[in-house]
Formats: structure tokens, sequence, C-alpha cells
């Protein structure tokens, strides 16, 4: 894999009994023998219930020294598969989850919560939430942060990269406690997203900048999907950076083939789009602004279109003032325009790329 210039991910979490789990036990780091040896380290749900993971605070604080055996489990991971160079976290789990996926819970949670604020009273989970809940998702936020900053430590000893995956750094209907912008020094790697909310998308690259990449997600197909060209498009250029499918139905050759198609452009012009200034350019017609994007660096300027909809779309637009009537190349058709204002037809579910350099 690393011959062919392929990097090797890893599902990684710290669920106990992640083997039961479908195919996440395929490729957990799980540390059960530790749970055996420290009850107290189990997670507790909010209801009450011992949880399916480590306490994430006891991680936070190495409480008994619990990066011991999470490096243990490293040196074992990599028996399994030598080549890897990046594990993949999948945090979607909510502060209040009953079914206490890292929750923190716990006597020793509770107890850590109560003397970081000076509480005195007696702590349930149910009271935290009704009377401390800002203060408990802040004090959530730091252990996960704390969490990061140890994993990419051990990751570094070797030689593997951290990325994470979770909502938008603020997402309304995911509440996990797992800030991006705190995350941000300690992850190499950030995949986020849920929808294209322009509020979340900005909160989020102002949180991890260049590390921002978007997510496709298909949980839904029990066949092979597709995504279509619009689509890869429209989120490489969301985040600057790239995307992430996540597709349990699998993906067939039209999958790939139009991943090649999207990513053609993409490559081509990869320093325009991370490097180059966003402008904003007179009102597109055909197409909504979230479906125009268009960049400047130096003399150099790209302007791209998406269409997201099953039908053909007639789209014009005016070229910036600065490179009124500069000639500009469309990626695909190789097709050129001099005139101020650009006409074309995009196909249904696809992109052009307009470039031009002033000389």
């Amino acid at each position: 894999a690393k011959q062919a210039g392929l990097n090797q991910t890893y599902f990684f979490n710290f669920w106990t009994n992640s083997v039961k789990r479908g195919y996440h036990g395929l490729s957990a780091v799980a540390v059960p023998d530790f749970i055996k040896k420290y009850p107290e380290a189990a997670g507790i749900s909010f209801t009450g219930k011992i949880a399916p993971t480590i306490c994430p605070v006891y991680l936070a604080k190495n409480h008994n020294n619990i990066w011991q055996a999470v490096d243990k489990n490293f040196a074992k991971m990599l028996k399994r598969c030598p080549g890897l160079n990046i594990i993949f976290w999948d945090f979607e789990f909510p502060l209040w989850s009953s079914r206490g996926t890292y929750t923190g819970f716990s006597p020793f949670g509770m107890k850590t919560f109560a003397d970081k604020y000076q509480l005195k009273q007696s702590l349930t989970p149910a009271i935290i939430k009704a009377k401390y809940s800002t203060q408990w998702r802040e004090f959530m936020q730091g252990n996960f942060a704390e969490i990061c900053r140890r994993l990419q430590q051990l990751c570094q000893k070797y030689n593997i990269k951290v990325s994470t995956w979770t909502g938008y750094e603020y997402h309304p209907s995911m509440d996990c406690g797992f800030s991006l912008a705190k995350n941000n020094p300690y992850v190499d790697i950030t995949f986020c997203g849920y929808g294209r909310s322009s509020k979340n998308l900005n909160l989020t690259r102002k949180a991890v900048g260049k590390k921002m990449n978007s997510g496709i997600l298909d949980s839904r197909s029990i066949t092979a999907w597709a995504p279509p060209v619009a689509m890869l498009v429209q989120r490489t250029l969301d985040s600057r950076n790239g995307f992430h499918l996540w597709l349990e139905g699998g993906m067939d050759g039209a999958g790939l083939s139009n991943i090649a198609k999207a990513s053609q452009p993409l490559v081509k012009y990869e320093a325009l789009i991370i490097d180059g200034k966003i402008i904003q350019v007179e009102a597109p017609q055909g197409v909504d602004k979230g479906s125009f994007y268009s960049f400047v660096n130096g003399n150099e300027l790209l302007i791209a279109v998406v269409n997201n909809a099953g039908i053909a779309k007639d789209v014009s637009f005016k070229l910036p003032e600065k490179f009124a009537k500069l000639p500009m190349t469309e990626f695909y058709s190789k097709k050129q325009f001099s005139t101020n204002v650009i006409k074309c037809n995009i196909a249904p579910f696809s992109a052009v790329f307009f470039y031009g350099k002033v000389k």
C-alpha cells in the first residue's frame, strides 16, 4: 500500500466489548484486560448503566497508568497491520447518551468534575444536565482534547497520524462534547460534517483550518451507490482540502469513475484551491451561491460551478472586474471563453472548472 502511495487507515476506538460490535470490532483497540483489573474504569451511561467503553475522564487523567495498556494494544495492532500509518477515531456520541458510549458519569469522572468546579452537593447525571450542563460540556471537551493530545503523542512514537470524524464545530443534534477547535492541535486530519449549513462550515473552517475534510455519508443504501461528481467536487471545495466517504452499501465502478473525474481538476488546481483567496463576485444566474466557487492567487483565477440537480442547467456569471474579458478555459470540454460574461450548460450532477491567467 505504501509503495502505491496509499495510506492505510485503522478504525480506532476505546470500546471494551468491541468484538461484539460488527465491523467496528475488526479494527478496535480495546482494553478489556484493564477493565477486569480496574472495574471502576468502565464508563457509566446517563441512566447509570455500565457502558461499553472506558470512562473518558480515566483516559484524560491517565488514572492508574491506563495509557500503558493502550500502548500495549498499539503494539498488538501494528503486528496485525504493519503498514498502518493513520488511525481513524469515529466520534458521534452524545454527552447525555443512555447507551453510555464515551460518557464520563463514572464515580471517578463525577468526582473529578465536582472537584474542578468546587461543587459540594451530591451529583447525579440528571442533576448535572439540569444545573451544570454548560460546565459539563466544557469539562468533557477538555477531557477529549487531552485524550487527543495523549493519543497523538503515542501515535508519534509509532509514526502514525491521528484522524477523527465527528459533526461540524457546531451541530445542534450532535451535542457530543467533542470540540474540533480544542482538539485541533492534536489531530492531524479532521473529517467532519452533516449537511452543508454555511454557519457550521464557517465555524469548522475557523476551528481547524486546512485540516478540514468534508463528509459524504450514505448509511441507508443496501446496494452500491456512486457519489455524483457534483457532490464530490462541492464537498472538496467546501473544505478546500478533501472529502471522506462513508458508504455502508459499498461502491461500484461507477463510483470510482466519478471520483476519478472529480479528482482530475481538483488535483490540477490544488494549489489555487488551497492557497488562493476566495473572492466575492456578482451572483451567478442559474445556480445558487453555495454552488459557485471563485479563487484568486496573484494573476490566476479559478471558477468552479456545480449542478446538484437531476436536470441540465444553463448558467451564466460575470468575471470579476480585475479579470474582465480574461481568456478562460473550461477543464473538461477544453472550450475557451473570452467574454466578460460566461455562459455554459452544466449536465446533471456535474461540475465545470474555468481557469485563466493574466499574462
